[in-house]
């Protein structure tokens, strides 16, 4: 019943905020606009919201897909330095993440894999959002491969806030948010990192945690690569 509820419900919101964003970007273009830069504000603070409100509704799709007996992944060759740039193209283009620096240290020799591609992007957004969420908008993210014993290692590294040793055991859990006391700053449901758990493991891959209360946190993950 929960996985159903949640599904027809992020369903009916899909249709709403297609008609935002298509609103949106018509009315981004249109001289008045253009020409008045309190309107450009107002105009590019319903874009940003409309990008926040329709990554948690992806979020809840995904979780429910993957809930659903009738999930499969499909299995295409991927060269993960090109899903990766497409990913971070993306996110660095969106309201709100406009002018972040994401640096790009890419030391794999060997890039392909098998897999999706659609929620493999979906682990790499993931761990970016987060990363982009919890350090200040001053300090780069770092985006990093390697290969080695026949796997493709990807690490995204923050220099934010960082988590305690005491939560990080718990971070992949469905739901689990870092407590913050009455502070709500930071939005979510708890469901970016337990997917990206999932999907790693149905891949036959991992992924760790190495972070340090105010000096940042590293998320590397590992997928076998194409033989």
């Amino acid at each position: 019943m929960q996985r159903d509820f949640i599904n027809n419900m992020t369903h009916e919101f899909k249709t709403p905020l297609t008609s935002i964003q298509l609103s949106s970007d018509f009315l981004s273009k249109q001289p008045a606009i253009q020409h008045d830069e309190r309107l450009q504000r107002y105009t590019e603070l319903i874009r940003s919201q409309y990008q926040r409100l329709n990554t948690q509704v992806e979020k809840l799709l995904n979780i429910a897909r993957l809930e659903s007996s009738e999930f499969k992944l499909k299995s295409d060759e991927i060269n993960m330095h090109e899903l990766i740039d497409e990913v971070v193209d993306s996110k660095a283009a969106e309201a709100g993440i406009r002018g972040r620096v994401f640096n790009r240290l890419y030391n794999a020799k060997h890039t392909i894999i098998k897999g999706d591609r659609n929620h493999l992007g979906g682990v790499v957004s993931n761990l970016i959002d987060n990363a982009v969420k919890y350090s200040p908008v001053e300090m780069p993210i770092d985006v990093m491969t390697s290969d080695t014993n026949g796997k493709l290692v990807v690490t995204i590294l923050d220099h934010g806030i960082g988590i305690s040793p005491a939560h990080q055991k718990h971070l992949f859990k469905k739901f689990y948010r870092v407590p913050s006391g009455n502070v709500h700053d930071i939005k979510g449901f708890g469901l970016g990192l337990h997917y990206v758990k999932k999907i790693l493991q149905m891949h036959k891959g991992d992924i760790a945690v190495d972070s340090e209360l105010g000096k940042g946190s590293r998320f590397s993950f590992n997928l076998p690569l194409k033989t």
